[in-house]
This record gives C-alpha cells, structure tokens and sequence, in this order.
C-alpha cells in the first residue's frame, strides 16, 4: 500500500512538468497561487494537493491616478489599460507609419478630436492542480496545473458629445474607423478560446521550532523557482487576445514564507515573492504617437526587459469555529516595476514607435482582498490524512496603495483539498 502512495505522488509531480502554472506576474488575471489550509493542523504531512475551479470576471479597470478623469477611486472602461481610442489620432499613426498614404478620415473632420468609448468585458474559468511533496521534512518541490477558457469582447461607441456631429458625418466616421482597423491589420476584438499559463516548478526549504515563546509553532521557508514561458503570448491581431503566462519570457522567481500558529487553531502568515523575467526580443505591436497599445500602428521586432515584480501576501487562518468550520482572510498586494524597451538596429521599422509610453503604460499594480470559508472533514480525526478541506473563497479587488493599470477583476474559487 505504502508502495503504490509513493507512485502515485510520483507520477503527478512528472505530470505536472508537462502542465502550467498559477502565477502572480500577471496583469489582466489575478490568478494567485493560495496556501495549503492543511498545514494548520497536519504541518508535517509528505503530500499536499488541492483542485480548484476558478472564475474570473472584469467589466471595469484602474488606470493610472494622474490619467483617470473621473477620480483615483472610480474604475474606468476595460480597455482604457490599453490607451484612449481617438480615430484622429489612429488615422495620423497609420500616415505615420506608412500603412496609409492619405487620411481616412472625411474632409473637415481631419483636425478634429474623434473620441470613441470602448466598453468590454472579459472571463476567465478553469481548473487549477497545485501539490507540494516532502521527500524529507525540511526540503520539498512543488508546482501548479492551470488549464482554462478564456472570453473576452469589446464594444466600440462614438461619442457624439451633445449632438456635435451631424447623424451623416457618425456615419461616415464609423465607416472610416472600420478602413482604419483593416489597415491596422486587426480582427474584432472578441476572444473565445481555451488557455494555459506558464509552466511553475520550485523547491521548498524550511525550518521549525516548536513552542518558541508563546508561538506553538513558527516556521520560515524559501522557494526559488522557475516560470516557463509555455503560455500562448499576446496576440498581435486580436486586441483582446491577452496573455494568460508572462508574453513568452523565462522568469525566475524566489519566495519568503513565514506562518506562525499562535494558538491551536490559529494561524497567521505571509509570503514575499519578487519575481524577474528574462529579456527577450520578438514580434509587438507598437504605437508611433499616442494610440492604444492594442491598437498601435507599427508591428515590428523590439526586445524587451520586463521591470521586476513583488508579490505580498499577508493572511490569517482560523479553524474549530464549529467543529471542522474555519474562516481565512488575505490580502494581495502586487506591483510591477517599468518595463525596458529598445528597437534592435536590424529592425528596419518605417517609423519611431514610441517607447516612452510603452514604458509608462507597462508600470502596473493591483490590491485584492480575500475572504473565505473552509471545512476540515478530518477534524479531531485520528485517521485524517485523506480526509477533505473543502473551501470558498472570494477575492475582491480595490484601488489600493498601488492599484493602477490593472482589470477590476473579482474572483471565487472553489476548492478540495487533502494531505497524504
């Protein structure tokens, strides 16, 4: 029986080589990765493991305070973490660029202001593995499955401000703006398609003391791991078509845990994660003045140097409230750093995309809070190790100290759990 356990723990880890990750570095899908509720009352198990449905949803995003005209603490339409849509400016880039000789636009309407709304939403539901196994006490590896579908869609509004443009010139313009996408070389902008993250392997190191002071139980861990650029990178067609991974980079990664039992059936804790992804140079989407970055006029070869980003979770666990009833409350905090971008010489791009803003929009932040509740089926157990931890939780999104260029994206997860 022993035998077949240790197969079995065996062929998932070599299972989950092949798979895909949670992770923290992303800035369209707070898909983060979430603490054992095990360790709380079975610390030294050899196995733990939990599947976790996952759904995602945003209608809304925050953008930088300085950029937002409604105030620092209202959310905005979704695709304003790209950029402002106005037509005059996409019909100028698309000169600019060499994609069009002349302007689209109609006559009399070329120096004018031509705003337009883009509303859009999108979702994310899937299924997450996450594992740790203990070959010995002090020293483990571990790693998470994602695996999903993602849909996202947009919406485009002209804003005829106070009746300003006559119902034939609306006409004209929308007829314009539609030459402009074709030119752009861009599809409608819905995405509807299953997805992967990138692939996630780390060791685990930790140490214990029982009984230190008035803390039952204080224990300290360091991770290192490695994100594999496995996920599918953002599509340079689809203006919704966004990665779920870190756009193709290798990225490393290392990680503080710190998780004290203060009584019985209390735990508090936090992880510190800075994560670094690797340069590289590929095929973006760029824009020459001030167009949304989804929607920029030059398409060309640039390396980029994504800036590094922190992860901070602080949490607190309580079980026992009745029976095996426990509740869990954390707190996300992720920001990351601006990124570096340059045009190598062999590029040979008709005109200057504008790196300056690419940097500036690439800076992002976003603050969750979240609430759950769990139930421990092993509770005050004596053969508890395959009982389940079954637990609801909701992650809920605020414009906190770094909020900024991110969805307002909610989440609740679903997940059973067990320990061998």
């Amino acid at each position: 029986m022993m035998r077949f356990r240790w197969i079995f723990i065996v062929s998932i880890v070599m299972h989950s080589m092949t798979t895909y990750a949670m992770i923290f570095d992303n800035q369209y899908w707070p898909l983060f990765p979430e603490k054992f509720l095990s360790t709380q009352t079975l610390p030294d198990a050899r196995f733990y493991w939990d599947l976790r449905g996952v759904l995602l949803g945003a209608d809304a995003a925050y953008i930088n305070d300085e950029d937002d005209p409604v105030g620092s603490d209202e959310a905005v339409t979704f695709s304003q973490i790209f950029g402002d849509y106005d037509e005059q400016e996409i019909d100028r880039a698309l000169q600019l660029s060499g994609r069009t000789t002349s302007s689209l636009l109609p006559p009399g309407l070329m120096n004018t202001k031509l705003p337009w709304l883009i509303p859009g939403k999108s979702s994310l539901r899937g299924l997450a593995f996450e594992f740790e196994l203990f070959p010995h006490k002090n020293f483990g590896i571990g790693g998470s499955i994602f695996a999903g579908h993602m849909h996202a869609e947009t919406n485009s509004i002209f804003i005829n401000q106070n009746g300003f443009f006559s119902p034939n010139e609306v006409v004209e313009l929308r007829t314009a703006n539609a030459a402009m996408r074709e030119a752009l070389g861009v599809t409608p902008g819905i995405a509807h398609k299953g997805v992967f993250g990138d692939m996630d392997l780390y060791l685990h190191g930790r140490i214990r003391r029982y009984y230190w002071h008035t803390i039952h139980r204080f224990e300290v861990g360091l991770r290192f791991g490695t994100l594999i650029p496995t996920a599918a990178r953002t599509s340079i067609i689809n203006p919704v078509g966004l990665t779920i991974g870190g756009d193709g980079h290798l990225g490393l990664y290392g990680q503080l845990d710190t998780e004290l039992l203060l009584k019985d059936l209390m735990t508090v804790g936090f992880s510190l994660q800075v994560i670094k992804r690797l340069a590289k140079t590929a095929i973006h989407r760029m824009p020459v003045e001030t167009e949304p970055t989804n929607y920029g006029a030059l398409v060309g070869s640039a390396r980029v140097n994504p800036g590094v980003t922190l992860a901070f979770y602080p949490y607190v666990q309580v079980g026992g409230l009745r029976d095996g009833l426990g509740l869990i409350g954390a707190y996300y905090l992720v920001w990351h750093a601006t990124d570096h971008w340059s045009i190598p010489a062999c590029a040979n791009l008709p005109a200057k995309p504008n790196t300056c803003l690419l940097e500036k929009r690439s800076k992002w932040g976003s603050d969750h809070f979240s609430v759950g509740a769990f139930y421990d089926f092993g509770f005050e157990r004596e053969a508890c190790w395959h009982t389940p931890i079954i637990s609801l939780t909701i992650d809920i999104p605020w414009h906190g100290p770094v909020t900024q260029m991110v969805p307002k994206s909610h989440g609740i997860s679903l997940r059973i759990e067990s320990r061998i």
